[in-house]
């Protein structure tokens, strides 16, 4: 019903590698990485969400114990889906990883970049059998990064689902309308859920049976050269678990147990005016990652790299649905040399900190 989503099915390398380890331990790890469409945003059960609908699939598909890993953040990139795959994706082990950032991804180059680099990134780990590219949609026809998520998958060989194929048809013939498919033209109801987890196991129910008429070995095939010049590939996140900044006034976050869901946990916060906080970094890039709020009156800071001002950080946001994880890039060079970021409130609101997530460098 939903086949005519599937694209490609990639490489029969990719997921033929995934089958046949499969086949001998009757297991799979598959891991969803994206925004909020993956975290399940508007599903009314986390049951109904594609990427708990898919497990379930999978695991009738393959006859098989299949273990899912949902790491959706809302609001994210994946720009930032590079920063994260090391610490919060690649330690699951996963065989799979779905990537789903086509509607988060503006249109221009650096989001190539970004995905390429995340693209790279997973497939160069020694558990990461395959990854399936996912082109989810908006309702109405907004433009997303499918272009250009689409160039890369083609050059990599990747499976592929775009779920606009399906969604616009079913639209245009009537058998649905957006409102049953999408609560806000963007986010899927159940229905939309239970339609993308379909389009998916369409995907890999395709792809077993080539394996299946196929007795060759497989394996996963050598990285291309690539596309851009993938300098998003080497990120790294600096949060409180793993680094300790020069605090002044600045609190870290003692939380423990948040689901991975929650973007503003592990960073730090600052109450007052003159609170500041200070990170020495090496690198060619430093991305700050910081909230904006929608809670009036908002919290504002200055932030300083080798003591000279380079941003003002507004942390009033605009938008009405949520606070908002937002990554800037502060600082770029051509080589990697010592440098140190300051952030310092010069707005304060008692009530609503000032908050950094975290530090995050490339190259």
């Amino acid at each position: 019903m939903c086949r005519r989503a599937v694209v490609s099915l990639g490489d029969e390398n990719y997921l033929g590698a995934v089958f046949g380890q499969v086949k001998g331990c009757g297991k799979m790890k598959i891991a969803s990485l994206g925004g909020s469409i993956t975290q399940g945003c508007h599903a009314t059960a986390e049951n109904r969400q594609f990427a708990s609908l898919l497990a379930e699939k999978l695991g009738s598909l393959l006859g098989a114990e299949v273990e899912m890993l949902n790491a959706g953040i809302g609001a994210t990139d994946s720009l930032f889906g590079c920063a994260r795959a090391r610490r919060q994706v690649l330690p699951f082990e996963p065989d799979v990883v779905v990537v789903d950032f086509t509607v988060n991804d503006a249109c221009g180059e650096i989001y190539k970049e970004s995905f390429e680099s995340l693209v790279r990134l997973l497939l160069r780990d020694a558990n990461v059998k395959a990854v399936v590219v996912l082109e989810n949609c908006f309702f109405d026809g907004r433009e997303n990064a499918r272009r250009l998520h689409s160039e890369v998958a083609a050059h990599y060989g990747l499976p592929v689902v775009d779920t606009a194929l399906f969604f616009d048809q079913a639209m245009e013939s009537g058998e649905h309308t957006a409102c049953e498919l999408s609560t806000d033209l963007l986010h899927p109801t159940d229905l939309g859920h239970g339609y993308i987890a379909q389009m998916l196991c369409e995907l890999f129910a395709a792809a077993k049976e080539r394996f299946e008429s196929d007795e060759k070995s497989f394996e996963k095939p050598c990285l291309p050269a690539p596309l851009t010049a993938c300098g998003f590939e080497n990120g790294v996140m600096f949060d409180c678990t793993n680094c300790e900044p020069e605090l002044s006034g600045f609190a870290a976050d003692g939380r423990v147990g948040l689901p991975l869901s929650d973007a503003f946990q592990k960073g730090w916060t600052g109450a007052r005016c003159g609170d500041s906080i200070s990170f020495d970094f090496t690198a060619k890039k430093l991305f700050v990652q910081w909230r904006r709020t929608v809670s009036r009156p908002a919290p504002y800071a200055e932030l300083l790299v080798d003591g000279e001002k380079v941003a003002e950080l507004d942390g009033a946001f605009e938008e009405d649905w949520g606070d908002f994880s937002c990554m800037t890039l502060v600082f770029e060079a051509d080589s990697a040399k010592a440098h140190s970021v300051t952030v310092k409130v010069v707005q304060a609101r008692e009530a609503m900190p000032f908050m950094v997530m975290s530090f995050i460098t490339f190259g």
